[in-house]
């Protein structure tokens, strides 16, 4: 995780080298190891380092070539390095050394605008091509590293944060209301937009191409969603598993020092530790591996026992922390140092307490299991799926494996899993509308119009990967829904922002999000990856006697919905009323103040003796977090007229972006 900004302008003025070190400066918290700045004419490159690779310490970026034509900014890592290099050198091309900005460097000097493609990674860069006069600019094909840009009428301008974008004085911060209308109602499927106008992400796998007052963007990598391993003898798909997830695991132990392990005692971020300390017996990878974990003494919730086992199979040492939730529950100032958006989830406090202690032992590198809950299990409506694509028996066999994997009845599971499926795709959109806008909790007619029109018209519209779209079943459109979803991408981004501010810096890594990894998952047969009606039974069959039995054999999930409901509804009530009381959504126009205190009244009474209920979080969560979070950004950015689009004075000052203090009328 580094940090990496740029400027084009569009009618050729050049740009003030100034206006390049502020961005940079908003942004020193995601590089303290040195700050690099490029400045041509209408173009400025960026870079804040942070060396997380032995061949970081090598690098001295913004990179340019021989001619110094072509200049690169690079956020990332290169995983498939022997591989690119060796194409490279087929290509003729002339490797000056072994620092990953150099490959893409080259990469693209060979294969222009298709060389995302040839790259395996996470990353995220811009290169200027002076000799076509153009900018380039292409995210990582699963979003690990963050990308924002802004395009006005005189310039383009890009950063790894948009509070680095903020700092241009022509870039305002006006708020996006449909975003935020998408927010109130969790409605993320859609990574590009953001809370700001004029701000949008570059959607992962995807290229930005600027030239001129052209604008392109394309997308450079896709999984065939149809396309399906077919393979008799099962162990052939454990076999391949394990050879993937090595690759995988292995490519993000390339660190600069022993990474460590956030480790919750699920079959994730077990998975990946256990394997670590695997490669470590085998004397593959002689590193001091650490865990961090959370530990809930005597909550339903607590996970600690499974990560002991862990501890015993292998002797892992393991940092246990005791993070206690903000007060109120969204109030993580820390987090918003850069990065200005509000956080999608209420437990961010319990990943930045572990990336804290992380910091504190000196990790520059720290592996977590985002992604497995998305990739390594089938979805939610296979036995629905197989029952509508003619495999009744098939169904009916997987329904009856989950009931017993379960312990839960069979017809319970027939219910759940064949059923409501079912009836959701048989009911008229009517029907199920209307069952939505009166269920407790979950509706939001508290939305003023036009906005909640149209977030119900965006929520029952096809997202843009699907439009066009044939698949084989529906469970196949799930699990490719699964792979371009916004979900993952904000989850993601919060990751990297609460690494960004941990200690000096750390960068999180995430083995189940390896490109290679996901075009295998992607083809494996969905009854393979929950064989014998296990969730991820693939997985658990592939890492056999890595895993302690106690992990391998888990059923149950860690659920924090009585944490959240406790604070929510008790805890954070005064603080919470208090916010509506004053609402800046009301004062936008974007909330009826007075249904919004109803839907939140409603809620404590429906859920104060349901503390355990799943849905009650997501249904009220999104409004006091966004609305504290409104109020704090509206002071935060208090030194421009009616920067966010709020009415009121106007106001002059001095503001704080990242560690640069910028004085502004």
């Amino acid at each position: 995780m580094s940090g990496i900004a740029g400027i084009y302008n569009l009618d050729g003025r050049p740009v003030d080298g100034s206006l390049l070190r502020r961005m940079t400066d908003a942004m020193a918290h995601r590089g303290p190891d040195g700050t690099g700045h490029w400045v041509r004419g209408p173009v400025a490159l960026g870079q804040r380092m942070l060396h997380t690779t032995p061949e970081s310490l090598l690098e001295q970026q913004p990179l340019t070539d021989e001619s110094g034509t072509l200049c690169l900014t690079l956020d990332g890592r290169v995983d498939n390095r022997a591989e690119l290099r060796a194409a490279l050198e087929a290509k003729g091309a002339r490797v000056r050394d072994t620092t990953d900005a150099e490959l893409i460097l080259r990469a693209y000097e060979c294969w222009g605008e298709e060389c995302p493609r040839k790259i395996i990674g996470d990353f995220a860069f811009a290169i200027w091509d002076g000799r076509n006069q153009q900018l380039f600019c292409a995210r990582d094909a699963l979003g690990v590293r963050p990308f924002y840009y802004y395009t006005g009428d005189r310039l383009v301008a890009f950063a790894s944060d948009p509070a680095a974008i903020f700092a241009l004085p022509e870039v305002d911060n006006r708020l996006n209301l449909d975003a935020l209308a998408d927010y109130l109602v969790n409605n993320l499927a859609d990574s590009e937009p953001t809370e700001f106008e004029q701000i949008y992400r570059l959607r992962p796998a995807h290229t930005l191409s600027v030239a001129g007052s052209s604008i392109r963007k394309r997308q450079y990598w896709d999984v065939d969603p149809n396309s399906v391993l077919e393979w008799k003898n099962p162990e052939r798909y454990e076999e391949a598993f394990q050879e993937v997830f090595n690759t995988a695991v292995s490519a993000c132990l390339r660190s600069l020092g022993s990474p460590g392990v956030v480790v919750s005692g699920g079959l994730d971020s077990s998975s990946i530790l256990c394997w670590m300390e695997d490669l470590n017996a085998r004397r593959e990878l002689g590193a001091e591996i650490k865990g961090y974990s959370a530990v809930f003494d005597r909550q339903p919730y607590d996970e600690s026992h499974y990560v002991r086992s862990i501890q015993e199979r292998w002797g892992t040492p393991i940092h246990f922390c005791r993070p206690e939730p903000p007060t109120p529950l969204w109030g993580l100032a820390e987090a918003r140092r850069g990065n200005t958006q509000p956080m999608s989830t209420p437990m961010a406090y319990l990943v930045q307490s572990l990336l804290d202690s992380a910091a504190s032992d000196g990790r520059r590198v720290v592996l977590a299991g985002v992604g497995g809950d998305d990739f390594m299990d089938a979805p939610t409506n296979l036995a629905a799926a197989l029952f509508t694509s003619g495999q009744v028996g098939a169904a009916w066999d997987y329904t009856l494996a989950l009931a017993r994997f379960h312990s839960v009845s069979v017809r319970r599971a027939v219910l759940l899993c064949l059923v409501q499926p079912l009836l959701s795709r048989l009911l008229p959109s009517g029907i199920k509308n209307a069952y939505r806008s009166v269920r407790p909790g979950v509706s939001c007619s508290w939305l003023r119009h036009p906005y909640l029109g149209r977030v119900l018209e965006r929520k029952r519209s096809l997202p843009w990967y699907l439009r066009g779209r044939k698949f084989t079943n529906a469970g196949r459109r799930s699990a490719y829904n699964i792979i371009h979803s916004g979900y993952r991408i904000r989850a993601l981004e919060n990751w990297d922002r609460l690494a960004a501010v941990a200690g000096a810096g750390v960068e999180v890594r995430h083995p189940f999000c390896d490109r290679r990894l996901v075009e295998f998952a992607s083809a494996v047969p969905d009854t393979e990856m929950v064989r014998g009606g296990e969730p991820k039974g693939l997985l658990r069959a592939a890492l056999g006697s890595r895993l302690p039995d106690l992990v391998r054999h888990r059923r149950d999930k860690a659920d924090f919905a009585t944490l959240m409901n406790q604070r929510l509804i008790f805890d954070d009530a005064d603080a919470i009323m208090s916010l509506l009381a004053g609402s800046r959504l009301e004062e936008i126009g974007l909330v009826d103040g007075k249904r919004a205190r109803q839907h939140y009244d409603t809620y404590r009474k429906c859920y104060a003796q349901r503390l355990a209920a799943k849905q009650a979080v997501d249904s009220v969560w999104q409004l006091p977090s966004l609305e504290g979070w409104l109020q704090e950004e509206y002071k935060f950015n208090a030194n421009r007229s009616d920067r966010c689009g709020l009415k009121g004075e106007r106001r002059t000052g001095r503001v704080h972006l990242g560690q640069a203090a910028i004085s502004n009328t």
